[in-house]
């Protein structure tokens, strides 16, 4: 299982990785869908369905290989999911 753990950025901001849970299925879902067109294509799967990002969550769940996710705005009330997809994405 993946051990949650908060990284200090070259910016100073502070953000926690951790494994996906089922709170994060809205921003998954945001995060994939805002995307280019361009940047979905080196995606292995289509990862702007719900289906497909619940399968992800239960995958984590039942002791798959697990996709992480990075929670940005730690310590206050703004907080992004960042989902990790092997593509790097400046989510604002």
């Amino acid at each position: 299982m993946f051990e949650p753990r908060t990284v200090k950025l070259k910016d100073d901001k502070e953000v926690l990785i951790r494994a996906m849970k089922r709170e994060d299925l809205e921003g998954s879902l945001v995060f994939f869908r805002a995307l280019s067109e361009e940047d979905r294509l080196s995606l292995r799967r289509d990862l702007t369905t719900r289906e497909r990002i619940e399968e992800r969550i239960r995958d984590c769940l039942t002791g798959q290989p697990t996709p992480t996710s990075a929670i940005t705005g730690l310590g206050g009330t703004n907080h992004n999911i960042v989902p990790s997809a092997g593509i790097a994405h400046r989510f604002n």
